[in-house]
């Protein structure tokens, strides 16, 4: 999408599954004050390359995160996108 302002791509030590990053969208909404997000759907999307979404609004704005997760390359991509984008809007 051409709303990405900065990204970062870790790649991981320890082999990861889908289960993994399931448990990982559930615990970013749980402990950091995050929501579900329509960008990629409300809960993770995908199987080999799975796919999900956060999104938290201030005063000053929205801030959207987009996670990519490569389970054969065991990598996972964060984009950072613009405030306020309409794909965070959909709800």
């Amino acid at each position: 999408m051409d709303d990405v302002i900065d990204s970062v791509t870790y790649v991981v030590r320890k082999l990861f599954t889908r289960d993994d990053m399931v448990d990982l969208h559930s615990d970013l909404i749980s402990s950091t004050g995050f929501s579900t997000s329509p960008r990629y759907g409300a809960k993770p999307q995908g199987r080999s390359v799975i796919i999900m979404s956060i999104f938290k609004s201030t005063p000053k704005g929205s801030y959207s995160l987009g996670i990519i997760a490569r389970t054969a390359e065991q990598t996972i991509l964060i984009e950072s996108h613009k405030l306020g984008s309409k794909y965070d809007r959909l709800m």
